[in-house]
């Protein structure tokens, strides 16, 4: 009957129904005890590069110049300290010559100075001269200063010698007076000697009182005359006093020149030295060279003749022999999950993963803040993994960490529960609720 036939299928139905809800049931019930009860390893993922320990050294020159010479090109292995670019020396050495030149006359006048104050027979260049020994310029220098010092000499010499002829003229005069003083002197002894004769007589009215008179004042006249020569001996040697004192203020005078002067030319040696060694070091720098043994990578200088500016990157030197160590790029989401010393599992993305083995590492810096990408402005923190040798000798033959290789890392962050993976999202999601404005 058609009612059978009805009641028949709601029966298959309800079966059918409770049969599905029993499966569901199992399968519900069966899944959450097994995301209940299965934990599995949370790690935190990034990606990076390896690097050189120290990184790749800028090839910068501070003052740049015209290129004159280029002798090496990219992918070029190079030692420590090998000239990379030559550059144009012709202002820089007409500089140096320049100050060389000053420095020299500079040397030569200050050892004639040198010895003109002290009155040395000798002139000796001053010690920091002693690197330019077998200068030959500087040698002629040297010998033009010495003459001229044998002419200022002769000059004062004979400035000295004339006064000396003016003392012994003097000092003859004075001779010549103080033979006058003898003879006046031995003139008023006979006078006097006369004189006391003329008064005994006088007592006893023998001679005249004019005789007397005449005689008294012949010995009078006398003693002035005498009187008259002791101070011309006396004018005559402070005469002489003088110009010996002149004599002595005119060596003085010229010493004390010759070292004012010398002082004023040591400190123009002084900054002409600093000028020669700062023009010597700027010549050496145009030799351009590699900070590091390594390989050039992405040369910018091309051009014999180009121009390169102050501070501009030329190339990178990529060190070979350095510690390789892993640069990560890790989310500020996860940041905090990872510690120094944590380990991490490195895999060589540039290796068949079915026969390279994953690397073992372990954090050895974090950033202490955000690093921003110059190019993408993307936000990261830099984590840094040191890898230790035995586990690059894990890698195959043929296989080496290069700087620049790409790499996958899974830092360990500890078990959970596959349940807690699947709630987290719901029970972040519940724990924003009604705090939304």
């Amino acid at each position: 009957m058609p009612g059978d036939a009805v009641d028949r299928n709601l029966k298959s139905l309800r079966r059918h129904s409770v049969l599905g809800l029993g499966v569901i049931a199992v399968l519900v019930l069966g899944l959450g005890g097994w995301s209940a009860v299965t934990r599995v390893d949370g790690a935190v993922i990034a990606n990076g590069v390896v690097v050189a320990e120290g990184g790749s050294r800028e090839v910068q020159h501070p003052e740049g110049g015209i290129v004159r010479q280029i002798l090496v090109q990219n992918n070029q292995h190079v030692e420590a300290g090998q000239v990379l670019i030559r550059l144009d020396d012709v202002a820089v050495r007409a500089e140096l010559e320049v100050v060389r030149s000053q420095l020299r006359e500079g040397l030569g006048t200050q050892a004639r100075l040198a010895a003109e104050s002290t009155g040395d027979m000798m002139m000796q260049l001053p010690d920091i001269a002693a690197s330019w020994p077998l200068d030959p310029k500087l040698s002629v220098v040297l010998a033009n200063q010495q003459q001229l010092r044998q002419s200022r000499k002769l000059s004062l010499e004979n400035a000295v010698a004339r006064l000396n002829e003016l003392i012994a003229e003097k000092s003859s005069v004075i001779d010549g007076y103080k033979a006058q003083l003898d003879a006046y002197n031995e003139q008023m002894g006979v006078i006097e000697e006369e004189l006391t004769q003329l008064t005994a007589l006088f007592d006893k009215n023998l001679v005249s009182n004019q005789r007397l008179n005449e005689t008294r004042r012949s010995a009078a006249e006398l003693a002035g005359t005498i009187a008259s020569v002791e101070a011309s001996i006396t004018a005559t040697q402070s005469s002489i006093a003088e110009l010996r004192m002149q004599a002595d203020q005119m060596v003085s005078d010229f010493r004390s020149e010759a070292l004012a002067q010398l002082q004023t030319v040591s400190q123009t040696v002084a900054e002409l030295m600093q000028r020669m060694i700062a023009a010597e070091a700027r010549l050496a720098r145009l030799d351009i060279r590699a900070p590091i043994a390594g390989t050039v990578h992405q040369s910018r200088v091309q051009t014999v003749g180009g121009v390169i500016t102050p501070a501009d990157t030329l190339m990178l030197i990529v060190p070979q022999e350095e510690h390789l160590v892993v640069d990560m790029r890790v989310s500020p989401m996860e940041i905090n999950k990872l510690h120094v010393g944590q380990d991490a599992d490195i895999r060589l993305l540039n290796f068949d993963a079915r026969s390279t083995p994953d690397l073992t590492g372990s954090v050895d810096t974090i950033s202490p803040d955000l690093v921003r990408d110059a190019a993408t402005g993307v936000q990261y923190y830099s984590v840094r993994i040191n890898i230790a040798d035995t586990e690059i000798g894990k890698l195959p033959q043929g296989a080496a960490l290069v700087p620049g290789m790409p790499v996958e890392s899974f830092f360990q962050t500890g078990e959970r529960t596959v349940w807690s993976y699947l709630m987290a999202p719901i029970q972040d999601r519940f724990s924003r609720t009604f705090r939304e404005d």
